[in-house]
């Protein structure tokens, strides 16, 4: 697939995860919370959201690959990387003990967090996208787990934007160039 198919695409998958944070947030808020041994519902709504937030982050890595040299791809490989773990670790959390879940969950979270912040940083460094667009890859994180339970909100604010912002971009790398 050409870049600017997979950069459409992803934007598409990026704002389509920041949606369903943003479902998750109001199912979570509907029941009142996260329970500490969240449901079959709970489990999918975050998985889902982590599966489209990580295909949308190959369309950013697609637009920006040439330019932001090995920060970048340990950034972007962080992110996958603790994405799964927290992926296993919320699938398997019926089977698992709280503690290990725990522990996992705290590892995913906090190299997600690293990962963002690297991939921000990144962002910033190889100037393809506006720099508000940066510090909002460094900011969106520590803000939503700031906070609290209405921290999906903004994480799924944040996607939208930033997956929308992907998409322009992907739409001008198609219009072919004029030329007189």
């Amino acid at each position: 697939m050409p870049a600017s198919g997979v950069i459409r695409w992803g934007a598409i998958a990026f704002m389509l995860g920041g949606l369903v944070w943003i479902i998750f947030n109001v199912y979570a808020l509907s029941q009142g919370g996260t329970p500490a041994r969240p449901g079959p519902g709970f489990v999918a709504f975050y998985v889902a959201a982590l599966l489209s937030s990580n295909a949308g982050l190959l369309g950013f890595h697609a637009l920006q690959q040439d330019g932001y040299g090995r920060l970048g791809r340990v950034a972007l490989y962080t992110v996958l990387g603790s994405s799964a773990l927290l992926i296993v670790s919320a699938l398997t959390l019926p089977f698992a003990n709280t503690a290990v879940f725990n522990v996992t969950d705290m590892i995913g979270l906090v190299g997600v967090l690293i990962g963002f912040i690297l991939y921000g940083v990144a962002t910033l460094r190889v100037r393809v996208l506006p720099i508000w667009c940066g510090v909002l890859f460094i900011a969106f994180l520590p803000v939503s787990i700031a906070l609290g339970d209405y921290g999906n909100f903004f994480t799924g604010l944040a996607q939208l934007v930033l997956g929308y912002v992907l998409l322009q971009r992907g739409a001008a790398a198609q219009r072919p160039s004029r030329v007189s």
